[in-house]
């Protein structure tokens, strides 16, 4: 009985390691790829709110987004709103971080 008890303990022990190395890995990716986008500050702070488990999935909706709006100079929507004179916009795809347009446009 005893021994049952010791592996056990080791096998946990062993997860949570894994599970630590694991997280450990996909936030240097999340900071990886932030990094490689090439982002000014206002936007590596957009892009560290995405949720950092989509950066290792292949497509990030709402990192791809930031890097989208990055390019164009947008800023995003405080609490969905925009100033007078933008409008409100999000892409398609879950995750998506709303920004602010020119209603011009």
């Amino acid at each position: 009985m005893e021994k049952n008890i010791k592996i056990i303990v080791i096998v946990l022990i062993a997860v949570v390691i894994l599970f630590g190395i694991i997280l450990g890995f996909t936030l240097a990716f999340k900071e990886y790829k932030i990094n490689k986008a090439g982002l000014n500050d206002y936007y590596k702070k957009l892009a560290k709110r995405c949720p950092f488990i989509s950066y290792v999935s292949g497509f990030n909706c709402c990192f791809e987004t930031v890097v989208d709006i990055s390019k164009h100079g947008r800023k995003a929507a405080e609490g969905n709103s925009c100033p007078q004179g933008y409008t409100p916009v999000a892409a398609l795809c879950e995750g998506a971080v709303v920004f602010c347009e020119p209603q011009n446009q």
